[in-house]
């Protein structure tokens, strides 16, 4: 799988990159469900998270919970196609500073590059 980061000095990264993930993946039409893992952050809507750590989640339903939260400062949101067992795409938050999205999709990548002005790929 290709990475691609966001690291920006002296900024919190968090909520809005999450939100610019989601988004990107709806508008590839990308049916997908998400596990929530190692979830650390600020907001309400965070329980919600914490309370059933298996559950699977849907994009849009990740979308309009990201209303709830403030600051994403560790986790790691893994992202199944309705028909696989293995992750299509990770997306990792480290210590509020740096977001890593893995995906072997290059078209989602490159869409989320193109968005993101600091967004670097990882080499391999």
């Amino acid at each position: 799988m290709k990475i691609i980061t966001f690291k920006k000095i002296g900024k919190i990264l968090g909520v809005g990159e999450l939100s610019l993930v989601l988004n990107t993946v709806i508008q590839q039409s990308i049916a997908t469900w998400w596990i929530i893992e190692d979830l650390d952050g600020s907001g309400p809507a965070i329980s919600s998270f914490n309370k059933d750590p298996q559950r699977k989640w849907s994009t849009e339903e990740l979308l309009r919970i990201t209303n709830g939260i403030y600051q994403l400062i560790d986790a790691e949101f893994r992202g199944f196609s309705i028909s696989d067992e293995r992750p299509w795409i990770i997306v990792r938050f480290v210590d509020g500073s740096e977001v890593d999205v893995e995906s072997d999709n290059q078209d989602l990548l490159k869409s989320i590059k193109s968005t993101v002005p600091f967004a670097q790929t990882v080499p391999n």
